[in-house]
């Protein structure tokens, strides 16, 4: 069965749940829970999962290359990372992850949705702008071949 509530596989934070095209694959992404803590961790490995619902276990898991740094929203009860974006292929072949890096820049990989192996990477320089900001990627798309 797909792991219900906030909560994933091992007991840590799960977001962006993503069925492909066919419904045969569910994404998500899932990291330790972050505390609020002052000075807590600027940064959390965030692992991304893929889900097979009709045998009803974990096809493969593909932790990101680099942390995602994290950031408190006044009021809230933790530090959130700023997660990848996901995105399935048309034919449901691939799997997009786009994210800032720590240097600020844009990072994409592309995976075999079978498989999880990277299949190709794209970056993009880092964004310019206030130090302060907490930069986001807010979607991704497969261009047309």
């Amino acid at each position: 069965s797909v792991p219900a509530g906030p909560h994933g596989w091992d007991g840590s934070a799960s977001h962006s749940f993503l069925s492909g095209p066919d419904d045969r694959l569910l994404l998500t992404l899932t990291h330790p829970v972050v505390e609020d803590v002052p000075g807590g961790p600027r940064s959390v490995r965030v692992t991304l999962r893929a889900f097979d619902p009709v045998a009803g276990r974990e096809a493969w898991a593909w932790e990101l290359p680099e942390p995602m740094l994290t950031h408190h929203f006044p009021g809230g009860t933790a530090n959130h990372p700023a997660l990848p974006v996901l995105r399935f292929s048309p034919d449901g072949r691939r799997v997009a992850a786009a994210w800032v890096g720590a240097d600020r820049g844009v990072r994409v990989r592309f995976l075999d949705a079978a498989t999880g192996t990277v299949v190709g990477e794209r970056s993009a320089p880092p964004v310019d702008g206030d130090a302060k900001a907490f930069p986001v990627v807010f979607a991704a798309a497969f261009g047309p071949k």
